[in-house]
């Protein structure tokens, strides 16, 4: 049986791994168009590595927003192995995992670059499910970029937030998908 992972993560860079650092990873579990009990948010340590433009954007964020996103005393090591024995706890059968977010292009890429450069098993690999682009393709006339869940997120860009708005999405998209 299929359990889908909504996947929202923060960063400091909008370009990619290359350019920053992850700040925070939010998970939320999918199976049989249900929200699983239990989710998974953890914050790293802010080591100062970032874009400017995303640095000023976060600047301009309120409190709220920032304190879910830096303060945390963390390492890549730990949310690796954290991501991976929870993921499996969830779900024990590789195959059946899915990453999914909104849009997997950016999430995916660093969370596959935090397993790469601690070198454990990614326990997602390549199996990924696109948000956006499953939107685009269930709404006629609807506008490439026009799918954003901020509008039913609790604090935007709290990564566990995020990954719960995806989450309720994913369902909504499920259920339009098989009638």
């Amino acid at each position: 049986m299929t359990t889908f992972f909504s996947v929202d993560v923060e960063t400091t860079s909008a370009k990619g791994p290359y350019s920053g650092q992850l700040l925070s990873v939010g998970i939320v579990p999918v199976r049989d168009r249900e929200i699983l009990q239990g989710s998974f948010y953890w914050g790293l340590s802010y080591t100062g590595l970032g874009d400017p433009d995303t640095m000023k954007w976060w600047g301009e964020q309120d409190k709220e927003v920032k304190d879910a996103a830096f303060g945390f005393n963390n390492t890549d090591e730990s949310l690796a192995t954290a991501i991976y024995w929870w993921t499996l706890g969830i779900e024990p059968v590789a195959e059946n995992r899915i990453f999914v977010a909104n849009p997997v292009a950016f999430d995916k890429k660093w969370i596959d670059d935090l397993f790469e450069k601690t070198r454990q098993e990614n326990p997602f690999h390549y199996r990924s499910l696109c948000l956006r682009s499953m939107s685009f393709g269930l709404h006629r006339g609807q506008e490439w970029g026009k799918d954003r869940t901020e509008n039913i997120s609790e604090v935007p860009h709290h990564a566990l937030h995020d990954a719960k708005a995806q989450a309720i999405d994913l369902i909504s998209l499920l259920k339009k998908r098989d009638g």
